[in-house]
């Protein structure tokens, strides 16, 4: 049965009544009052900001690409690499016929008996674990990845429509680890990320007389949306 609004405000009356002849009991009343409604706002809070926090702060781990997807790196890599070994021949090529051109034009002026032009001085060997990047060294076998990273696509890039293929030209040493890099085809929003994940691939070293050597290699890495 409901009260009506007399008896609430009688009952109202006395509470304030019993309030007003015992001070303390109003004093810890309120006191326990603002424990309660701080401990709620506490709880809330606490549960807001714990939902706002990632479910694991471990960092995503590498995803290894497909037996397919290394098949193509592989072949993506071995053109580019033929593009790159034929700009590197052509000028060479150039040079040494136009330093044969002339030594002969040199040679046809001088008089008789005269001591010929001392030859060109030859270049010191480089040290074969670290290859000059733009000559081209032969090998019998060219290093070949056995373990390979997708690039990660920046957010940043990927919201600003930016998207390409990223080629890293990686010195791959004896241990087949990657010793060093270098971008060949830079796309600046990405390039970051695609030296990110050729430094964690791993390779068969490329060998010379079935011995391990250090040698470049050029490793396309695409971001695509």
């Amino acid at each position: 049965m409901g009260l009506d609004r007399a008896r609430l405000t009688e009952i109202a009356d006395d509470v304030w009544s019993t309030l007003k002849r015992r001070p303390r009991l109003t004093f810890l009343g309120s006191c326990l009052l603002v424990l309660v409604i701080s401990a709620w706002g506490t709880q809330r809070f606490a549960d807001s900001l714990l939902s706002s926090l990632p479910a694991s702060s471990v960092p995503d781990s590498p995803t290894p690409m497909t037996e397919e997807e290394i098949q193509r790196q592989i072949v993506e890599a071995q053109r580019i690499n033929d593009e790159l070994r034929a700009h590197r021949q052509a000028p060479a090529y150039a040079m040494e016929h136009l330093e044969s051109t002339e030594a002969g034009a040199a040679a046809a002026i001088l008089p008789d008996g005269a001591p010929g032009q001392p030859p060109a001085a030859i270049a010191a060997p480089r040290n074969p674990a670290q290859p000059d990047p733009n000559a081209y060294v032969a090998t019998d076998e060219a290093a070949e990845p056995i373990y390979t990273v997708r690039g990660t696509y920046p957010d940043i890039a990927r919201q600003a429509g930016v998207e390409g293929t990223v080629v890293v030209q990686a010195l791959v040493g004896t241990d087949g680890h990657v010793r060093d890099m270098r971008i060949v085809r830079s796309i600046p929003m990405l390039n970051g990320a695609a030296l990110e994940a050729v430094r964690q691939w791993r390779f068969k070293p490329a060998a010379t007389g079935g011995k391990p050597v250090a040698a470049w290699v050029s490793v396309p890495i695409p971001f695509r949306k």
